[in-house]
């Protein structure tokens, strides 16, 4: 969660008997992972982003997708994090 606690969570879902949350999230100017690589975010693993939404693109993240400001992020957790 510190890395969407500077972003803005626009939703979130439960999903797999309460077990999953799917967030999506507004990343802000102010997150320590804009303009960085996802493979040099150090992301939990227990989640996983599975897309980027950037200007009404969807993007499939690779390792070498860098996180912009105003991007969307799908991401998905398992709730034990």
């Amino acid at each position: 969660m510190r890395y969407i606690r500077r972003g803005d969570v626009l939703s979130l879902t439960a999903i797999a008997e309460n077990k999953v949350e799917i967030m999506e999230v507004l990343v802000s100017y102010k997150s320590s992972i804009v303009n960085k690589a996802l493979k040099d975010i150090g992301f939990p693993k227990k989640a996983i982003i599975g897309a980027i939404v950037r200007l009404g693109d969807v993007i499939i993240p690779k390792g070498e997708d860098v996180i912009k400001e105003g991007d969307k992020l799908i991401i998905f957790a398992l709730k034990s994090l």
